[in-house]
C-alpha cells in the first residue's frame, strides 16, 4: 500500500507518504555503491543499480502504431512535427527488456501490469479495434463506441488469465493502466509473474498525505479580472482531488447552478453521512476507494464515504478551487476573505486516503486505491488532477501510480503532485517523473511576534495568536511532567496530551520543545493544564509556522533554545510575554522556500530530470477544514507540500480556462518559465523553477511542449525498453526532454542538447538565447531567432565545463529574451514589452565515464578495447581486480515450489554456498539452460537475524546472471529454483567471488596516461594465459587523481 503524505491540523508536515521496496535507481554519478548492490549494464558510462537482474519498467504501454513526433526531436528549421511508424508487432504496447516484480513474491495484495495499451493511449494495432487515444487538445472520449469496445476486450482478457490462476480481481483497470488489483497466494504470485503478458507486478503498499492571502501573494486578482470576474475564474473546468475525501457543507463547496462541463460524466456515490444531493454543483463528483485499503481497517472517527475524516482533502480541495468567502473567523481571530485559485471551477472528490484505526493500521492511502482513483478521474473527464501524497523516498517511473499519471497525462489531463516533506536534506524528493509538476512548498506571508523575557531581550518568531501582554512566570515543560522519570519528562518536555501537571504549570508562559507530538495539540495540552501561554522552540533547523493554537503562542528557532531554555532555567523567576513587533524588529523576507520542503537532485534518473519542477505556497495556509476535529473551526492555517500541489493545480485550472488546446506539459512549462527566485536563494534542488506567477504565466511567449514518444525515447535511453522496439524512435538521454529545464547529471567536459520553443504568444517576436551558470559555458545555436505565432524552432546547446568543480552541481539559468528593458527577472521586475522565458539550470561535471559496462571475449589471449571519456586533464589510474576462474558447473532440477520467505533446497530447488572475503570486488552467480526453460535465482547472505535476500533473477527464462558490487564478508547462500521445467532439466550454474586485487592475468593498456578534458581515450584490456576450460571474470576501474569518480568496467573471458 501506499502511505500519502498531509499536514494534519497544526501537525508536521508531511504528504500522504508512500512506504516502497528499494526500486532500481540511477545513481548521482560519484555514488559509491552500496554493498550487496546488483547492477545491470548501460553503454553510457553510468549504472543502473538495482535489486533484481532484468527488471524492467512497466512503461506508459502505449500500443502505438503513430505517434506524433516529439518536440525534442525536431531538426532546425521555423517549424518540426511529423508522424511516424513504429514497426513494434499491433497491439504489444512497449516490449521490455523484463519484468518488474518484488523481490519476494508473498501472498497479498498486488496491482498488476499487463502488456497492452491502455485506452488513454492506444493507438490502433490489434485486429478489430480501433484507435482510442485523444487526439492532441482533446480529452479522452471515455463514452466513445470505440473505448467502450477495447476496454471490455482488455478486461475480459486479463479476468481470462486471472482465471487460469484462481485468482478473482478486485478491480480491473483499462483507462489509464491495463491492469488489476488482485488478492494472490504466495504460488498465485510466482505462477502469474512467469506469463508472458505480464509487464509488473506491484506490492500494495501505504503512502501518507504530504501536507487567505495565498491568491493576493500570487497576483491572482488580475488573472481573475481578465478572465471574467473572480466568479467565473475556472469556469469550464473539473479538477479532481484525490485525498481523504471533503467536508460538503463547507462555505468553500456552497451550492451553484452554473452548468457542469458536459465533458464531465462523473458520478456521486453515497455512503456514510454522504448521500447524492451532496454534489450540490460546486462538488460534481464522488467517489470513494476501499478495495486496496480495506474497510476493516478504517478508524470509527472516519466515515466510509467520500465525507473527509481528517479535513486534508477539504483543505487541498478548497486550496484549489474554493468559493470566495468572505469575513472568515478561526477562533477569535478575523482573517478577511478567502479564496481557492480557481473559485469558479468545479471539484471531484476521490477518496483515497484513509483514518487508520489505532494500533491496526496505518493512516494513509493504499497504491490500488490511487490507481484506480486516477482511472476513474480521466474517464470522468477531469481537466486537472491533485495529488498531495507519496512516499518517504523516491519513487521510480516504474510505479502503476507514476505510470497512471503518466497516460493521464497523455490523454490532456494535468497532474499536480506535492515534492514532500523530508527537506531540508538532499534527494529527498518524491514524483521525479517528468510527465507530474512535482511542487515545493514556499512562505508567502509573516506572521510574528516577539517573546519578550523579564531582562529585555527579545526573540522573534512565528505566531498567529492574540498576544500576552503581560509578564507571565516562566517554566520548562520538562520539569513540570506529571509521571516522574525519564519517560514522564521526555513525554512533558515534548508537551504532550496529559503530560504536564496543572500544579506547576497554570497561569504560566510553558516552553515546549517542538517534535512528536502535533503542534497545535502541545498549546492544547498547556490550556488543558491551566497553562497561559506556549514557547515552542524547534531543537534542530526546521520551519516556523504561525499555528492557530489554543492559548498566546510563539514558534522560535533553533537558535533561540540556549538562550531561551537558559534563562528559564537559570533565573531566580524567570518571566515573559508575548507581544506584537515593533516596526524594524525582523528581517523575515518572502518568500523563502520551506524548511521542510524536500529537496532534489533526483536519483532515480541519475540527476537528468530537475525536480522539484516549481514552488508555491504552502506554509501556514488557510482553507476550509472538517470541523468536527478541528474544535469546531471550519478553516484553519496548514503547512505542507500538501498544500502548495493544489495551488497549482488550481492555477493549471486557469490556464486551461484559457488556453483549452494547450497541452498539460504547455501548462507546466507557462508555469516554470515565468517563475521568480526566492529571496534568499536560487536553488533549482529546493525551488526548481522558483515561485510561480499566475498573471505571468498566462502569456508566457514560449512552451516547451513534450509528450509520450518523448517519453519512448527518454525510456529507451535508459535501456527500459529493447532497441528493436518502436525503432523509428530513438533514445535520448533524460536530458535531451524537451522540458522547461536543463539538468545533466554526468557531464564529461561538454556535451550537445536541444530545446524546442513554440511561440504561444499573439505577435511575431525576436528572441537571444544567453545563459548564466558559473563554470559553464553554454553556446546556442541559432544565439537568436524570430517566430512567428504559433511557430517552433529547434535551439541547439553546446553545454561545456569550465571551472565547475568536478563531481558537483553547477547551477544557474538559461534564458531567452524578446524583452526590451530589462533582461533579467529580479523579484518583481517585469520587461517593458516582449517575454523573458527562464529555464533553471543543473549540471553535475563528473571526472570519468566509460562507454561500457561489461566487454566479454573468447581465448587463451585476448584484448577488448573501452573508451575512457575524462572530464578533465590530468593522469587517469586504473587497477585490474582478477580475472578469476570458474568451471561451469553441470547439475538439473526439476520443476517445483519455492518460499522466498523461508528459502530450504528440497525438490525444484537446489542450493549452492559462496564465501566472500574482505575486500571483494564482486560476487556474480549466473544459470544457462535450454529454451523453453524458467530457472529462477535468489541469493542470499547469511546475517544474526537470519537470511538476507539481496537479488533475484527472475526472468521469464533460465538465464538469470545476478551480480553484487562490493558485497559484504559472510556466507552468501544461492538458490536454483525450477520455475517451470522439465523432470531433471539440466542446466549451467557459474559463480566468481573477484577479490579486491589483481590475478596478474588481465592488463590495461595503458594502465595510466594523460587525459584531456573531452577526448576520449581508447584504453585496452589484455588479458593472456588463461585455460580455456575454464570461464573468467574481472572488473577493471579508471579513476582520477583525487579518486572523486572511479569508473569500472567488468570483464568476462569464455572458451
Amino acid at each position: 500500500m501506499f502511505a500519502a503524505a498531509c499536514t494534519e491540523h497544526g501537525g508536521e508536515p508531511r504528504h500522504w507518504k508512500v512506504k516502497v521496496p528499494t526500486s532500481p535507481r540511477l545513481p548521482t554519478p560519484g555514488d559509491t555503491p552500496a554493498p550487496g548492490t546488483i547492477t545491470s549494464s548501460t553503454t553510457r558510462g553510468r549504472r543502473i543499480r538495482m535489486l533484481r537482474i532484468a527488471a524492467a519498467l512497466p512503461l506508459l504501454a502505449a500500443t502505438l502504431t503513430t505517434i506524433p513526433a516529439p518536440a525534442s526531436a525536431a531538426t532546425g528549421g521555423e517549424t518540426a512535427g511529423g508522424d511516424q511508424s513504429r514497426t513494434s508487432p499491433p497491439g504489444t504496447g512497449l516490449q521490455l527488456t523484463g519484468k518488474q516484480i518484488p523481490d519476494e513474491l508473498t501472498a497479498g495484495t498486488y496491482i498488476v501490469t499487463f502488456l497492452e495499451a491502455p485506452a488513454a493511449t492506444y493507438r490502433g494495432g490489434v485486429s478489430g479495434f480501433d484507435a482510442t487515444a485523444a487526439e492532441e487538445g482533446h480529452a479522452l472520449d471515455v463514452g466513445s463506441t470505440a473505448v467502450k469496445r477495447y476496454t471490455r476486450h482488455l478486461e475480459r482478457t486479463n479476468r481470462q488469465t486471472l482465471d487460469k490462476l484462481g485468482a478473482t480481481a478486485t478491480n480491473l483497470h483499462s483507462i489509464v493502466l491495463n491492469g488489476a488489483m488482485v488478492e494472490l497466494t504466495a504460488q498465485q504470485a510466482l505462477q502469474l509473474s512467469k506469463n508472458p503478458r505480464v509487464q509488473s507486478m506491484e506490492k500494495s503498499q501505504i503512502v501518507t498525505m504530504h501536507t487567505d492571502t495565498a491568491p493576493d501573494s500570487l497576483g491572482l486578482p488580475a488573472v481573475w479580472d481578465d478572465l471574467g470576474g473572480r466568479d467565473k475564474a475556472g469556469s469550464g473546468v473539473v479538477v479532481g482531488v484525490l485525498d481523504s475525501g471533503i467536508w460538503p457543507e463547507s462555505a468553500s463547496f456552497a451550492p451553484n447552478t452554473t452548468p457542469i462541463p458536459n465533458t464531465f460524466t462523473g458520478e456521486c456515490q453515497s455512503g456514510e453521512e454522504f448521500t447524492t444531493k451532496d454534489c450540490n454543483g460546486k462538488i460534481v463528483g464522488a467517489r470513494f476507494y476501499l478495495d486496496g485499503y480495506g474497510a476493516e481497517n478504517v478508524s470509527d472517527e472516519d466515515f466510509l464515504s467520500t465525507r473527509d475524516g481528517t479535513g486534508h482533502g477539504t483543505h487541498t480541495a478548497s486550496t484549489a478551487v474554493g468559493d470566495h468567502v468572505s469575513e472568515v473567523h478561526v477562533g477569535d481571530r478575523a482573517f478577511g476573505d478567502v479564496s481557492g485559485m480557481a473559485p469558479g471551477a468545479k471539484v471531484a472528490a476521490y477518496k483515497v486516503c484513509w483514518q487508520g484505526k489505532e494500533g491496526i493500521a496505518s493512516t494513509g492511502c493504499a497504491t490500488p486505491d490511487i490507481v484506480q482513483a486516477i482511472e476513474d478521474a480521466v474517464a470522468d473527464g477531469v481537466d486537472v488532477i491533485n495529488m498531495s501524497l507519496g512516499g518517504g523516498s523516491e519513487s521510480p517511473v516504474s510505479f502503476a501510480s507514476e505510470l497512471a499519471a503518466a497516460n493521464a497525462a497523455d490523454a490532456g489531463v494535468f497532474v499536480a503532485a506535492s515534492a514532500g516533506n523530508s527537506g531540508p536534506g538532499t534527494s529527498t524528493l518524491d514524483h521525479p517523473s517528468p510527465w507530474l509538476t512535482t511542487v515545493a512548498a514556499s512562505t508567502h506571508k509573516v506572521n510574528e511576534q516577539a517573546l519578550e523575557l523579564a531582562d529585555g531581550r527579545r526573540f522573534v518568531g512565528a505566531s498567529s495568536t492574540d498576544p500576552l501582554p503581560a509578564l507571565t512566570g516562566m517554566v520548562m515543560a520538562r520539569t513540570a511532567a506529571v509521571e516522574p522519570g525519564e519517560d514522564g519528562e521526555l513525554a512533558a518536555g515534548l508537551c504532550a496530551p496529559g503530560s504536564l501537571d496543572a500544579a506547576v504549570v497554570s497561569g504560566k508562559l510553558v516552553v515546549c520543545l517542538r517534535g512528536q507530538i502535533p503542534r497545535v495539540d502541545k498549546s492544547l495540552a498547556v490550556r488543558d493544564a491551566g497553562g497561559a501561554g506556549m514557547v515552542m522552540i524547534n531543537p534542530a533547523p526546521d520551519s516556523l509556522n504561525a499555528d492557530m493554537h489554543y492559548v498566546p503562542s510563539v514558534h522560535l528557532p533553533d537558535e533561540d533554545a540556549e538562550p531561551v531554555m537558559d534563562y528559564v532555567a537559570g533565573a531566580d523567576s524567570p518571566q515573559g510575554k508575548i507581544v506584537p513587533l515593533g516596526p524594524v524588529e525582523s528581517d523575515t523576507k518572502v518568500p523563502e522556500v520551506a524548511e521542510f520542503s524536500a529537496r532534489g537532485p533526483s536519483t532515480t534518473t541519475g540527476g537528468d530530470i530537475l525536480k522539484p519542477d516549481l514552488s508555491a505556497p504552502g506554509v501556514d495556509v488557510l482553507a476550509a477544514v472538517t470541523p468536527f476535529n478541528h474544535e469546531g473551526r471550519n478553516f484553519d492555517l496548514q503547512s505542507g507540500t500538501s498544500m502548495s500541489s493544489p495551488i497549482v493545480a488550481g492555477v493549471a485550472a486557469l490556464l486551461r480556462q484559457q488556453h483549452p488546446g494547450w497541452s498539460p506539459m504547455m501548462i507546466k512549462s507557462a508555469l516554470m518559465t515565468t517563475a521568480r527566485d526566492h529571496a534568499s536563494t536560487d536553488d533549482p534542488f529546493a525551488q526548481g523553477a522558483g515561485l510561480i506567477r499566475p498573471e505571468l504565466a498566462m502569456d508566457p511567449g514560449l512552451v516547451f511542449d513534450h509528450g509520450i514518444r518523448d517519453w519512448v525515447a527518454y525510456l529507451k535511453g535508459l535501456q527500459l525498453l529493447p532497441p528493436d522496439s518502436f525503432t523509428t524512435i530513438a533514445p535520448i538521454d533524460g536530458s535531451q526532454l524537451n522540458q522547461a529545464s536543463v539538468a545533466i547529471g554526468d557531464l564529461t567536459n561538454s556535451r550537445t542538447i536541444t530545446r524546442t520553443v513554440t511561440n504561444v504568444s499573439s505577435a511575431p517576436e525576436h528572441y537571444q538565447v544567453h545563459a548564466d551558470v558559473p563554470g559553464l559555458r553554454i553556446s546556442a545555436t541559432p544565439s537568436q531567432f524570430t517566430l512567428a505565432p504559433g511557430q517552433t524552432r529547434t535551439v541547439s546547446l553546446l553545454v561545456q565545463r569550465t571551472s565547475a568543480p568536478l563531481q558537483k552541481w553547477a547551477t544557474g539559468s538559461l534564458v531567452f529574451s524578446s524583452a526590451v528593458g530589462p533582461d533579467r527577472f529580479d523579484g518583481d521586475a517585469e520587461p517593458s514589452t516582449g517575454h523573458i522565458v527562464e529555464l533553471p539550470v543543473a549540471v553535475q561535471p563528473l571526472a570519468l565515464a566509460v562507454d561500457q559496462d561489461e566487454v566479454s571475449g573468447t581465448g587463451s589471449i585476448g584484448s577488448a578495447q573501452v573508451e575512457v571519456s575524462p572530464g578533465f586533464s590530468g593522469t587517469v589510474t586504473s587497477s585490474v581486480a582478477g580475472l578469476v576462474a570458474v568451471t561451469p558447473q553441470q547439475d538439473s532440477v526439476s520443476e517445483g515450489e519455492f518460499d522466498a520467505a523461508a528459502p530450504a533446497a528440497g525438490r525444484g530447488v537446489d542450493e549452492f554456498t559462496a564465501t566472500v572475503e574482505e575486500g571483494a570486488t564482486v560476487l556474480r552467480v549466473s544459470t544457462q539452460t535450454n529454451d523453453g526453460n524458467d530457472l529462477d535465482v535468489y541469493v542470499y547472505r547469511e546475517a544474526e537475524d537470519g537470511l538476507e535476500l539481496l537479488g533475484i533473477g527472475g526472468t521469464t527464462s533460465g538465464n538469470e546472471e545476478v551480480t553484487l558490487e562490493q558485497p559484504e564478508p559472510g556466507t552468501y547462500r544461492v538458490f536454483v529454483h525450477g520455475f517451470s521445467v522439465g523432470d531433471d532439466e539440466s542446466y549451467t550454474y557459474r559463480q566468481w567471488v573477484v577479490p579486491g586485487t589483481s590475478a596478474g592475468n588481465l592488463e590495461v593498456g595503458p594502465a595510466t596516461f594523460q587525459a584531456t578534458a573531452g577526448v576520449p581515450a581508447p584504453v585496452q584490456l589484455r588479458w593472456s594465459g588463461l585455460d580455456t576450460s575454464q570461464e573468467w571474470f574481472g572488473a577493471v576501474t579508471f579513476a582520477d587523481p583525487d579518486d572523486t569518480g572511479p569508473v569500472t568496467t567488468y570483464v568476462t573471458v569464455t572458451e
